[in-house]
């Protein structure tokens, strides 16, 4: 194993997940938390983690931001609904970065494309590649130059003593 670097992540996670990773002594995904029309993305986001992450174990991901998520926006959870944002310091090598706004074509089943007419050809099966195969265009956090690329992150399990700032909070009703 090479040199890690250790790199501080953010995640927002329900309480109760949060009050679950407390007795476990870790924290992972899980797939009651998934909308089931988004299991096929997550599938496939899953099998990225295995082929790009020497470390996974084939767990359910967490989600992860680089940068600090503002609790005064909404978006994160339910309006209402009690959260936890936890500051984790795991390897880099621990984490798959992708394009938060890509990812959405991947979770509508949609054609990651560099222009409308490569939209179309791929949707009609025209093109030299696929629309699962369009979607690791996600994983090139320059892709998309025209907008502010935010980038989030997958990992696998994280060890409880990973975790360093525990801040509880309410979910707000304004959007990301």
């Amino acid at each position: 194993r090479g040199n890690f670097m250790l790199r501080r992540y953010y995640t927002i996670q329900k309480i109760d997940a949060w009050e679950e990773a407390q007795q476990k002594g870790y924290l992972e995904g899980n797939k009651n938390y998934v909308y089931e029309e988004f299991l096929k993305a997550y599938l496939w986001m899953m099998n990225q983690m295995r082929k790009k992450l020497s470390l996974y174990n084939g767990e359910y991901p967490v989600w992860l931001w680089l940068e600090r998520p503002d609790l005064r926006c909404g978006g994160y959870l339910n309006p209402g609904e009690k959260g936890v944002l936890l500051e984790i310091y795991i390897d880099e090598e621990r984490v798959l970065l992708s394009d938060f706004y890509l990812w959405h074509c991947v979770l509508n089943n949609d054609a990651v494309a560099d222009d409308e007419d490569e939209w179309e050809l791929i949707r009609q099966g025209k093109s030299h590649i696929t629309i699962e195969q369009s979607w690791e265009r996600i994983f090139d956090v320059n892709y998309d130059s025209c907008k502010n690329t935010i980038i989030q992150g997958v990992t696998g399990k994280i060890s409880i003593d990973k975790i360093r700032l525990i801040k509880e909070f309410i979910a707000k009703n304004i959007g990301i």
